[in-house]
């Protein structure tokens, strides 16, 4: 009885706080990995709307954004392989956006209002109204 009672706790406290299990990519699904803090080797792939919203971009991986919206606010705290802003409005208000190889903004309105700018040997600003 107690056992029940307590794995009862446990998902309602999931619920209520919105507890992650630990995720390795890819996040399709909307808001899926929302605040998630990739680290190590986690595939920082974001294909859902919002998928990526406020994530710390630690990993050592490339970080793709393909969603509408995905990566917005996200925080890029290291050098990964590469920045890719696919979505729209992909990576918009991205923090301390440094690479050491090369940022690519595909999509229609991303990489905009980014602080800190954008700091990479390459820079593409290839989508509409992208990097402003």
């Amino acid at each position: 009885m107690s056992f029940v009672l307590l794995t009862g706790l446990v998902l309602l406290s999931n619920i209520v706080y919105g507890a992650r299990q630990v995720k390795k990519g890819p996040c399709d699904n909307t808001r899926e990995c929302i605040r998630y803090d990739f680290t190590g080797a986690d595939r920082m792939l974001c294909f859902g709307y919002y998928a990526c919203k406020g994530a710390t971009m630690g990993s050592t991986s490339k970080a793709v954004c393909s969603g509408a919206n995905s990566c917005t606010r996200g925080k890029f705290t290291t050098n990964v392989a590469s920045i890719l802003c696919n979505g729209f409005k992909a990576c918009q208000r991205g923090r301390a956006m440094i690479n050491n190889a090369k940022i690519s903004c595909n999509g229609l309105k991303s990489c905009n209002d980014v602080v800190g700018g954008l700091n990479a040997p390459v820079i593409l600003c290839d989508g509409d109204i992208a990097c402003t």
